[in-house]
Formats: C-alpha cells, sequence, structure tokens
C-alpha cells in the first residue's frame, strides 16, 4: 500500500514538523515540552527525505532541552566524568543553527 504522506510538497510537511514542535500562535513560538523537543532528532532518523527536510528548517532546532544527567556520569568511586556524545549533538545542532538564535532548556533535577 502507498504511503500518501510521502507524496505531499516540502512546504506541506515542513509546515506540520513546525506545527508538531512548536506552538506558532506563541508570540515567541516556544516548543509545547522537553518531549517536543527531541521530535527532531526522530524526523531525522525516519527516512531521507524527512531528514533533509527537518535540516532545513532551522527553527525545528532553534530549542535544545539538555538533561544535565545525561551530560555527566557518576562513577562507583564517587566521581564523575563528562558524556562526550551529548555535547558533541549539541555541538552540531549549533553549528547548524549558525547565526540563528537558540533557546535552551536546562533539567536539573535531583535523582
Amino acid at each position: 500500500p502507498q504511503c500518501y504522506i510521502n507524496s505531499l510538497p516540502v512546504e506541506l510537511l515542513s509546515y506540520i514538523f513546525t506545527l508538531a514542535t512548536h506552538d506558532c500562535n506563541s508570540e515567541e513560538g516556544h516548543a509545547f515540552s522537553p518531549e517536543s523537543v527531541t521530535l527532531p532528532t526522530v524526523l531525522v532518523s525516519l527516512n531521507s527525505r524527512w531528514r533533509e527536510i527537518a535540516l532545513s528548517i532551522l527553527i525545528l532546532w532553534s530549542i535544545l532541552s539538555i538533561d544535565l544527567k545525561a551530560l555527566v556520569r557518576q562513577h562507583p568511586n564517587n566521581t564523575f566524568s563528562f558524556n562526550q556524545q551529548p555535547f558533541d549533538q549539541i555541538l552540531n545542532i549549533i553549528t547548524r543553527l549558525k547565526h540563528s538564535s537558540l533557546d535552551i532548556l536546562v533539567g536539573a533535577r535531583d535523582p
């Protein structure tokens, strides 16, 4: 069976992606929740067309959610080290945005 969503024009898919990640009625366009901030990474993993479209929409990447627990590892001997992968992802997003604005949400809850 044919999947009709793949026949939608780029402009319509771009609009759907933006609606899924941002509150377009808000003056500031903030994301709905930290979960919706992670949606762009899901979109780029689905197929090559969606990846190309999602990477071209800068507003999808304009809100970055960082969980401090993902950045720092605590070892059994109570020492700490940084987890490099989230830093690499942050750098990729900042590089992708170039000179566009970026809002950063930091999660720092106690365990």
